[in-house]
């Protein structure tokens, strides 16, 4: 599943499988790209497969760091519950500082699985939280 929202700047994917996409949104004026460690799935395989593409990449945990590097590009790949990983997203102040990136300074952003699932304005797994609202709906789990 690929979706590209109104915005341009917005790539959602279920998987790496599209490498196009991948390779597209990376190398479109090689640049910073910001890959989202929330500490809770494997970041090496992303980290590993933009350094082919792109030699400026940095992990980030905090806001904080976000901002310092402004990054062109941000990616969130995810691999866990939505829950804990929206937790983490706002225990570490990321909510406000990807807003104003990808919203308002039209930075990049590619969410990957669980980092797509989030954009949604609510995630019912294993309970119901309040996403990023990216993207007007629900994510449900599968019966």
């Amino acid at each position: 599943m690929k979706v590209l929202l109104g915005k341009k700047n917005i790539l959602i994917t279920q998987n790496l499988s599209y490498s196009l996409d991948l390779q597209a949104i990376i190398n479109y004026s090689m640049s910073t790209v910001a890959i989202l460690d929330l500490g809770i799935g494997n970041i090496k395989s992303v980290y590993n497969a933009i350094k082919v593409f792109n030699k400026d990449v940095v992990i980030v945990e905090d806001a904080k760091k976000l901002c310092d590097i402004n990054p062109n590009k941000i990616i969130l790949p995810g691999v866990g519950a939505v829950g804990e990983a929206i937790y983490e997203l706002r225990k570490r102040n990321l909510e406000d500082c990807l807003n104003k990136m990808v919203l308002n300074k039209n930075v990049y952003f590619l969410g990957i699985c669980l980092g797509m699932q989030i954009l949604a304005e609510e995630c019912n797994e294993f309970g119901k939280f309040r996403g990023l609202g990216w993207i007007k709906g629900k994510v449900n789990i599968l019966k």
